[in-house]
């Protein structure tokens, strides 16, 4: 007959029968040594010895007995251990995908940030560099309402996207913690992240509110001179680069040096990190 279950079932089973057969020997033999020293058998007579031999195969089941026990304690042990392992490696497992899937997550947002940031910085240094050859006049740079409006409604549609970044900053910064303590970027450069981008969108919505402000004086005429327009001026000139050119630096380290950062295994243990796979540097 074919033996079914679990190689430890067979086992406790074998180990069952096995005893089993060792205490009929061993009730055997005392009901043996129990008839043959009732009657005080003399030495070197057949009764005497069947009682030594009983005392003998009484000891040999007794220590095999033992011996069988033992046995099976110590392959129980082993197949729990291998149980525990089995166990211990699916729960790796299931704890470096889910680590693996937060950092994904993680990633396409620091990507999709990170991208969208570089796009309207590009949209305010294109409007700037039109704006520079829009206002250059033969006599000095000269400001025509057309050309303002036309270049500070991008400049608009950009200082409202830096406000959303302003704010997405802080959703970055909620992030959940790593089990180390640690999150996307150190305290230092999240404070970096967050100042950055409110000193960009500051200096925007203060090129816009001149904007608000003066767009009925240049309206009025032909133009007023670029000078006459103090902050669309310096916008134009060497205030663009500490107030968003080197803001836009801070930013884009920041966000890189995220993406760069290896899968954070440290929760595990270290049985379990020796078990899990080897993290790869995120692409």
């Amino acid at each position: 007959m074919v033996e079914t279950g679990s190689p430890l079932q067979r086992s406790s089973s074998g180990v069952g029968r096995s005893v089993a057969g060792l205490m009929t020997i061993a009730v055997v033999g005392a009901s043996v040594l129990a008839w043959t020293w009732s009657g005080d058998p003399a030495s070197d007579t057949l009764r005497y010895e069947l009682a030594k031999t009983s005392m003998q195969v009484i000891a040999v089941a007794a220590f095999g007995g033992l011996a069988s026990i033992a046995t099976f304690a110590f392959q129980d042990r082993r197949a729990q251990a291998a149980k525990d392992r089995e166990r211990r490696a699916v729960e790796t497992q299931r704890d470096v995908d889910r680590l693996r899937d937060e950092r994904t997550r993680l990633d396409d947002l620091l990507r999709s940030t990170l991208q969208a940031t570089l796009t309207s910085y590009h949209q305010v240094k294109r409007a700037r560099r039109l704006l520079v050859a829009d206002t250059r006049k033969a006599d000095g740079a000269h400001v025509t309402i057309d050309v303002y409006d036309k270049h500070m409604a991008c400049i608009l549609d950009q200082q409202l996207e830096f406000e959303q970044f302003k704010k997405l900053a802080f959703l970055i910064d909620e992030l959940p913690r790593r089990p180390s303590g640690d999150q996307t970027a150190t305290p230092a450069e999240r404070a970096t992240l967050r100042r950055s981008y409110k000193r960009i969108e500051k200096y925007l919505n203060k090129v816009i509110k001149e904007y608000k402000e003066k767009r009925h004086l240049v309206a009025g005429g032909s133009g007023v001179p670029l000078e006459e327009l103090t902050t669309l001026s310096a916008f134009l000139g060497s205030a663009f680069k500490p107030a968003v050119a080197d803001r836009m630096d801070d930013i884009i380290k920041v966000l890189q040096t995220a993406l760069l950062q290896p899968l954070d295994l440290s929760q595990l243990t270290e049985t379990d990190t020796a078990a899990a796979p080897r993290p790869r540097t995120p692409t």
